[in-house]
């Protein structure tokens, strides 16, 4: 049955449209045949052609999806026999050490699936196998394989499997992130014990609860190889330093958020990092922003996404975090203003930005009220939350932030610089997206006869004379069209004579 199934699967990717057609239309009928699944198992893992085997591993993934339970949601009958379940279970694991990487990944996909319905009840060999994968270092291929794999099922596992499975592999998983040989090796596990940590947010209560205190003993371990990642800034043009850290942010933003009170000090030294990390990249990003070729932005070897837009917008989830956490405030208060000044750098206007609205610059405002997956949009969503849990502390420093901003551009156009208008816009940006903050402060602070955090006539009066200045629509069209949006945004809280 393999050798035909082999040639249908070729033939689906034959020239010959005829030939496509008939091999689909076999294969259509062959998976109706018992040992579909099986033989579809064994082509993948055959020392044949790379195309065919990996279509063979992506076919059977689906047929395990849409076969495997009658149970299943996505069901289509005809459903796999018990006996061909029982000898894809002990065939799949060998997939994991696949060298070549897109047949190790559809592998451990199938594997995640099958998990869904047995794993850890009714495989509790599966817990065994990628343990024994992981410690025994046969090869990086393997190791590798079996940490996808477990990051796969990871979302799905309830107490009771955190408690089964923790033991046994969780030191595995922390040692591999401090120890492994190589860095895509140690990303992984990384990743993959942050996984386990995931499971968090599909849970409530009492199991929630279980789960978290199964966790606290290996916290330490954990906050301690986050923070060894974190101790410098990657460089741009680095998939490996950039992808660790963005796995370490990730793992740093789980830890706040489900073990700030547990971690206690622990937490400390990873978070002085990651705080130290959002001001040491922003010069970096900035220089970056303005590359148009971003040669390490794609996906590594199982696929994964990195780019170093992607790093900086998880610093910005980091700090909103924090934010969110009132027993962490004592870290960001001391730092706010300066905390505000860099995150209006990561604002400013790239190059790239200013190509895509060069034809409208007044549609970008409207846009970018729509769009939420920019930086620029990190850094509105950061902002919100500094005003929310800070209140007139944040719109003081606001008011500081803004004219020293304001100042610089001035600064810069008079040195020639034509790119002067670009920090000021954001600027706008930030005093427009904090301006019921601002509003709101200045009431309360009248009403008790206080001086306003945020003098918001004067700045009108600036943007009136500088912003909104015939010459500025000439030279600086889309700062003129933020300068329009932020009056706009601000009226409610300056004179009638000036809205």
């Amino acid at each position: 049955m393999e050798l035909a199934l082999a040639k249908h699967l070729s033939d689906t990717l034959s020239p010959d449209a005829t030939t496509r057609a008939e091999a689909e239309r076999a294969l259509e009928v062959a998976v109706h045949d018992e040992g579909y699944a099986t033989s579809l198992l064994k082509i993948a893992l055959a020392p044949i052609e790379e195309h065919t085997r990996q279509l063979a591993a992506v076919i059977l993934k689906k047929c395990i999806r849409e076969h495997w339970s009658r149970h299943d949601r996505l069901f289509v009958a005809p459903e796999i026999s018990a006996n061909e379940k029982a000898v894809i279970k002990q065939a799949l694991p060998s997939g994991l050490g696949e060298t070549n990487s897109k047949i190790r990944t559809a592998m451990a996909m199938a594997i995640a699936q099958v998990a869904v319905n047995e794993w850890p009840g009714e495989w509790p060999e599966l817990t065994t196998t990628l343990v024994d994968g992981i410690r025994a270092r046969r090869s990086k291929a393997e190791v590798l394989g079996c940490l996808k794999c477990y990051e796969m099922i990871a979302n799905d596992m309830d107490e009771v499997s955190v408690a089964t499975v923790g033991p046994v592999l969780f030191p595995e998983l922390l040692t591999l992130a401090r120890v492994a040989e190589h860095a895509d090796v140690k990303r992984r596990a990384t990743s993959a014990f942050a996984a386990t940590v995931s499971t968090l947010e599909n849970l409530s209560g009492s199991d929630q609860r279980a789960v978290r205190d199964s966790l606290v003993p290996y916290l330490g371990n954990w906050l301690e190889t986050v923070a060894m990642a974190l101790e410098r800034v990657p460089n741009p043009k680095s998939f490996e330093q950039c992808a660790a850290s963005l796995e370490a942010l990730k793992s740093l933003v789980l830890a706040v958020t489900f073990f700030a009170k547990p971690a206690g000090d622990a937490l400390m030294p990873a978070l002085s990092r990651g705080a130290a990390l959002f001001h040491g990249i922003a010069p970096v990003y900035a220089q970056y922003a303005e590359e148009n070729d971003h040669a390490t932005d794609g996906n590594d070897s199982d696929g994964d996404e990195v780019s170093f837009d992607a790093v900086a917008t998880e610093l910005l989830e980091l700090i909103i975090t924090i934010s969110e956490q009132p027993k962490l405030h004592k870290i960001l208060a001391p730092s706010l203003t300066d905390t505000l000044y860099v995150t209006i750098g990561y604002m400013s206007m790239s190059s790239a930005q200013e190509e895509q609205w060069i034809d409208d610059p007044n549609q970008y405002v409207a846009d970018e009220d729509d769009d939420f997956s920019t930086l620029r949009a990190s850094c509105g969503l950061m902002l919100d939350s500094l005003c929310l849990q800070f209140g007139p502390k944040a719109v003081t420093a606001l008011a500081d932030v803004a004219n020293r901003r304001m100042s610089e551009s001035i600064a810069a156009r008079n040195a020639g610089d034509e790119k002067w208008w670009r920090i000021r816009e954001a600027t706008l940006l930030a005093v427009g997206t904090m301006s019921d903050a601002i509003t709101t402060s200045a009431e309360r602070a009248q009403q008790k006869g206080l001086p306003v955090p945020f003098d918001l006539p004067a700045f009108l009066q600036t943007v009136i004379d500088v912003d909104l200045h015939e010459s500025t629509a000439q030279s600086a069209p889309f700062l003129r069209g933020r300068a329009l949006w932020v009056a706009a945004r601000v009226s409610s809280g300056v004179p009638a004579n000036m809205a």
